[in-house]
C-alpha cells in the first residue's frame, strides 16, 4: 500500500516534474488536486457516496497456470470523476497478478509505473499473515502525460465488458478459490476511492455497492473414456453336409530338367561329358562348335567347359538309370 511519501515519490508528481511552468488558474488548481488525490489520498469522504466499481471476469473456473482477465468498469452516478484509486483484494496463494493496463473509457494515466506500464512491485502487496487479504492497488487519472493536459472527467456508466476503465490479468497458481473484490473500509487512505472535485475540495464518492467476482482453480478434468462396445457373439456356422470326395487324378510329374544332361536321359554321366570332350578346342566358326556345350559362353569349348560338366556328375532325376 502506498503511504503519502511513496505516492509523492512514485506518482504523478514525478510525471509532472519539469513540465510546463504555467497553467491557467483553474487548470493549475485541478492538477494540484489530482496530485493530492493520487499521491496522498488526503480528501473528504462523502457521507452518502453512491458511485461504484463494476467488475467482470473472463472466466469463473480455470486450471493451474491458466491466465484470465478481470475488467474494471465504473458507475459515476452522473458525477464528474477525475480519478480513481482501485484497490482489489484477492488470495495471493491462489492467484498472481501479471499485468494491469488502461481500458478504453477515457482515463489517460495509469500509476504506479512509467508510460502507463504498471510497476507490479509497487502495485501488489501480499499479506503474509492472511493471503486472502493481499491487494492490488493502482490509480487512474484524467491527465494526458503526452500532451501535459487534463482530459475530460468521466461521467456515466462505463461497462466493464464494452468500455472498461482498466484490465487486470491474473494467473492461476494452485487449486482453490479466490474472491476478487473492491476493498472498502471507509478510512480514506487504504481503501478504494472514486474522486470528484467539489468546489476546490477533492471528495470520495465511492459507495458500498461495488461488484466482486469469484474464481475457482480446478484440476484439469480427465477425458471420459469412450465406451467400448460389447462384441456381438458370432453365430456358429451350420456344418454343411460332408460329401465323399471325388478322387482327383494324380498330377503328372513335371519333367525333370538337369543342367548339362545333354542327352535328356535324366542323368548327368559320362555320356554327357563326352558330348563336350568330343568338341574340345573348337571355337566359333568351326563346323564342330556347338554353343550348347560352350558352358561358359566364351566362344571356346575348352577344359573349363569339361570341368563344369564333371562337377555335376551323378545328378539324376527320380527313376533315372545308372550311368556307366
Amino acid at each position: 500500500m502506498f503511504d503519502t511519501k511513496s505516492r509523492i515519490t512514485n506518482g504523478l508528481f514525478r510525471l509532472l516534474r519539469g513540465k510546463r511552468a504555467f497553467f491557467a488558474w483553474t487548470t493549475g488548481l485541478t492538477v494540484c488536486l489530482l496530485l493530492v488525490i493520487a499521491l496522498s489520498k488526503f480528501f473528504v469522504e462523502a457521507q452518502t457516496g453512491t458511485a461504484r466499481f463494476l467488475l467482470h471476469t473472463s472466466a469463473t473456473q480455470v486450471v493451474p497456470q491458466e491466465t484470465f482477465t478481470v475488467v474494471v468498469g465504473l458507475d459515476t452516478t452522473a458525477q464528474d470523476v477525475v480519478g480513481v484509486d482501485a484497490v482489489l483484494r484477492f488470495n495471493s496463494d491462489i492467484l498472481e497478478v501479471v499485468d494491469v493496463s488502461l481500458g478504453t473509457a477515457g482515463f489517460a494515466t495509469l500509476v504506479p509505473g512509467t508510460n502507463n506500464l504498471i510497476d507490479l512491485t509497487q502495485a501488489v502487496t501480499k499479506n503474509l499473515q492472511d493471503a486472502t487479504q493481499s491487494q492490488l492497488e493502482f490509480g487512474l487519472l484524467s491527465f494526458d502525460q503526452g500532451t501535459e493536459l487534463l482530459t475530460t472527467p468521466l461521467n456515466g456508466i462505463f461497462d466493464p465488458v464494452s468500455n472498461p476503465i482498466a484490465t487486470v490479468t491474473f494467473k492461476a497458481l494452485t487449486l482453490g478459490n479466490s474472491a476478487i473484490e473492491i476493498a472498502r473500509n471507509q478510512d480514506g487512505t487504504t481503501d478504494a476511492n472514486i474522486v470528484i472535485i467539489n468546489g476546490s475540495q477533492p471528495e470520495d464518492i465511492l459507495g458500498t455497492g461495488s461488484d466482486s467476482v469469484n474464481v475457482a482453480v480446478v484440476a484439469l478434468a480427465s477425458p471420459t473414456p469412450t465406451p467400448v462396445p460389447t462384441p456381438t457373439p458370432t453365430p456358429s456356422p451350420t456344418p454343411s453336409p460332408t460329401l465323399d470326395p471325388t478322387p482327383s487324378p494324380s498330377p503328372s510329374a513335371s519333367p525333370c530338367v538337369l543342367l548339362y544332361d545333354f542327352n535328356h536321359d535324366g542323368l548327368v554321366d559320362i555320356r554327357d561329358i563326352m558330348q563336350v570332350t568330343s568338341r574340345w578346342n573348337t571355337k566359333t566358326g568351326n563346323p564342330k562348335y556347338d554353343s550348347q556345350y560352350d558352358t561358359d559362353a566364351d566362344g571356346d569349348i575348352d577344359i573349363v567347359d569339361i570341368q563344369r560338366v564333371v562337377n555335376t556328375w551323378g545328378q539324376r532325376c527320380n527313376g533315372a538309370g545308372d550311368g556307366t
